[in-house]
């Protein structure tokens, strides 16, 4: 069980998997969670926006995160989830492979990315977070999900 000094600086993260990678987002910028459901294709957007969920009335663009970030396009399986995140204004949903769970990170867990060269876009993976004996990719969700 990890444990946390409370005089450090704490967020709680939300951390997913994508594959076999785990990735956190804050929970400040989480606004709920829900199963994959059907999304209606956007023709004419970016390769890595799937489409539109009606959520409740209000309809969010959702992100395929896996392709977001230069990876192969998801496969919706009975553990996907589109997590829902507000950036800026907007709300946009995340489909992410399987949640995992939300964390306490204190600041001494936290480090930069590492710098691997000019080819790797070092602005998508805001931080690295050491979690008990995993690496944990975290995510600046208005990064992400500014317009480019």
């Amino acid at each position: 069980m990890q444990t946390i000094d409370r005089t450090q600086n704490t967020e709680k993260q939300l951390t997913f998997f994508l594959g076999r990678e785990e990735y956190g987002v804050a929970i400040t910028k989480v606004q709920e969670i829900i199963r994959a459901v059907p999304i209606t294709p956007m023709p004419h957007t970016q390769p890595f926006i799937l489409g539109l969920v009606n959520l409740r009335g209000r309809v969010i663009p959702v992100v395929d995160l896996n392709r977001r970030l230069g990876m192969e396009p998801s496969q919706i399986g009975p553990l996907s989830c589109i997590v829902v995140v507000r950036c800026n204004d907007l709300h946009v949903g995340l489909l992410i492979d399987r949640m995992n769970e939300v964390v306490p990170v204190s600041s001494s867990q936290i480090e930069p990315t590492p710098i691997f060269g000019a080819a790797v876009d070092h602005d998508l993976v805001d931080r690295l977070a050491k979690i008990e004996n995993r690496v944990v990719l975290l995510l600046d969700v208005d990064v992400l999900l500014a317009p480019r």
